[in-house]
C-alpha cells in the first residue's frame, strides 16, 4: 500500500496547509528587497500600508465562504447533492463583488486620502486610485476565494493550499522581472498590481470553470435559489461577525501608524512583523495540529493530561519565539542589509523584547482559544474579544503619540493581559468543572 493512501487525507491536508502558508510567508520576506529596490523606502512603506489592507477586505465576503463550506461537508456527509450550493454561493458572490466594487469607489474617495497623507503628491499623486484598485483586488481575491473553500469541504484542501502559495510566487516572479527589464521602474501602482493581481484571477478563473461545469448539470431554479441564498447568508452571519473581531483586534497598529508614524516607523515595524509572523507560524501550525489531541483528550475527561499538553505547549512555545526573536536581534543588520534596507534605523533591545512578550502572550491567547473551541463554546470569545479590540487601538492611539513605535507593542500587551489573557482561561476552567460534574 502506497504512503499516499496510509496517510489520512486530513493529515495530508494540514501538511500542504503549512508548506503552503510557509512559502507564502517567505515571499512575503523575499519580496522586501526587490520592493524596496524598485519603490525605494517611502513609496514602500506606502506599498505596507496598503497591503495591511487585506484583512479588512477579507471581510467582503460575509462569512459566505465558510458557510457554503459547512453545508456542503454537512450535505457530504449525509450523501446528499450539494451542487446546487455551488451554484447559488457562486451567484451570491459575482453580485456581492459589484455591489462591493461601488461601495469602494466612495469608500476610497473618502478615506483614501486620510489613511496616505503622510505622503505628499510628489510621493503618490494618485491616492484614491490606488486606493481603490488596491481594496478591489483584495475584496475580489477574498470573494473568490470561495473556490478555495469549496474543496475543503470536498476534502481536497490541498488544492486550497497550493493555489494561494502559486499565487504568491507568481507576484514575486513579476517583481523580479520588472526589476531585470528596468531597474529605474518606480510605479507604485503597477508594482502592487503585479504583485497582487495573480491572487485575484487565478481564483476568479477557477471559480468561474467550476460554476460553468454545475450549470450545465443543475438549473436554477427562482424559489430553490432564494431558499438556499437564505439559509447560507443567514449561517454566514456568525463567521463574519467572528472575522470582524478578530480584524479589529489585529490589524488597527497599521491604521494607527498611518496616522501616527512615519515611513521609516511604518517600514520597520511591518518588515519586523513579517518576520516574527513567520516565527509565530511555527506555534499556529502546531496549534492546528494539536487540536484534534484536545478533543480528544476533552471526549475522555483526561483534564490532568491535558493541562499537562497545555503547559508543555505554551512553554516550548515561548521558548522558541524568544530563541529565534533573540536571534534575529542579534543579526538585524545582516537581515536588513540583506533586505535592502540597510538605511532603516534599526529596532532597539526593548523594542525586541516587547515583540516577543506579545507573540508569548498572543500565544498564550491562542492557545485557550482554541481549548474553548474544541469545547464548542465560542460564547467567551464574542464577549471577550470586542472589549479587548476597543481598549487595543485606544491604548495604541494613546500610546504612540508618547512612546512612538513601541507604544503600538504597549498597547496592543495591556489589552490582552487585561482581557483576553485572563478570561479565556478563567472560561476554560468553568468548563471543565461544568463537564466534570
Amino acid at each position: 500500500m502506497s504512503l499516499v493512501k496510509i496517510i489520512p487525507k486530513h493529515l495530508w491536508v494540514a501538511a500542504s496547509s503549512w508548506g503552503a502558508r510557509g512559502i507564502s510567508a517567505c515571499v512575503q520576506i523575499v519580496s522586501v528587497h526587490y520592493l524596496v529596490s524598485l519603490l525605494g523606502e517611502d513609496k514602500y512603506s506606502a506599498f505596507i500600508l496598503l497591503g495591511g489592507l487585506i484583512t479588512w477586505c477579507n471581510l467582503s465576503d460575509f462569512g459566505i465562504g465558510n458557510s457554503i463550506l459547512n453545508y456542503i461537508a454537512e450535505r457530504r456527509a449525509q450523501d446528499k447533492n450539494y451542487e446546487y450550493f455551488i451554484l447559488v454561493g457562486s451567484v451570491i458572490v459575482f453580485i456581492l463583488f459589484f455591489i462591493v466594487a461601488v461601495f469602494l469607489c466612495f469608500l476610497s474617495m473618502t478615506v483614501a486620502e486620510q489613511y496616505l497623507k503622510i505622503y505628499s503628491d510628489a510621493i503618490i499623486n494618485n491616492k484614491i486610485i490606488l486606493f481603490y484598485i488596491s481594496t478591489l483586488i483584495f475584496c475580489g481575491t477574498a470573494l473568490a476565494g470561495i473556490i478555495y473553500k469549496i474543496w475543503y469541504a470536498e476534502q481536497i484542501g490541498w488544492l486550497s493550499n497550493l493555489f494561494p502559495a502559486v499565487c504568491a510566487l507568481i507576484g514575486l516572479l513579476n517583481i523580479i522581472v520588472v526589476r531585470k527589464i528596468d531597474g529605474n521602474f518606480s510605479d507604485l501602482l503597477i508594482v502592487f498590481v503585479l504583485f497582487y493581481l495573480p491572487a485575484l484571477i487565478i481564483p476568479i478563473y477557477l471559480l468561474l470553470k467550476r460554476y460553468r461545469f454545475e450549470i450545465r448539470k443543475t438549473k436554477l431554479n427562482r424559489r430553490l435559489f432564494a431558499g438556499a441564498s437564505l439559509k447560507i447568508i443567514e449561517r454566514a452571519r456568525p463567521f463574519f461577525i467572528f472575522a470582524v473581531m478578530g480584524a479589529i483586534v489585529l490589524q488597527t497598529d497599521l491604521i494607527v501608524l498611518s496616522q501616527k508614524g512615519d515611513a521609516s516607523e511604518i517600514i520597520l515595524y511591518g518588515v519586523l512583523l513579517k518576520i516574527f509572523n513567520v516565527i509565530y507560524f511555527i506555534y499556529s501550525a502546531v496549534l492546528q495540529a494539536w487540536w484534534p489531541v484536545c478533543t480528544e483528550l476533552r471526549i475522555k475527561k483526561q483534564w490532568v493530561e491535558l493541562k499537562k499538553s497545555i503547559r508543555l505547549s505554551v512553554g516550548l512555545g515561548a521558548l522558541a519565539i524568544t530563541t529565534l526573536i533573540f536571534l534575529v536581534y542579534c543579526l538585524q543588520d545582516v537581515v536588513f542589509k540583506l533586505l535592502g534596507l540597510g538605511g532603516i534605523e534599526k529596532g532597539s533591545f526593548i523594542l525586541y523584547c516587547l515583540f516577543c512578550l506579545y507573540f508569548i502572550i498572543r500565544a498564550w491567547c491562542d492557545t485557550y482559544a482554541v481549548l474553548l473551541q474544541t469545547m464548542n463554546s465560542m460564547k467567551p470569545l464574542f464577549i471577550i474579544v470586542p472589549i479587548q479590540a476597543l481598549i487595543n487601538f485606544i491604548l495604541q492611539w494613546y500610546f504612540i503619540s508618547i512612546l512612538s513605535l513601541t507604544g503600538i507593542l504597549i498597547g496592543s500587551i495591556i489589552s490582552f493581559l487585561c482581557t483576553v489573557a485572563i478570561y479565556l482561561p478563567y472560561k476554560f476552567n468553568q468548563q471543565i468543572k461544568k463537564q466534570t460534574h
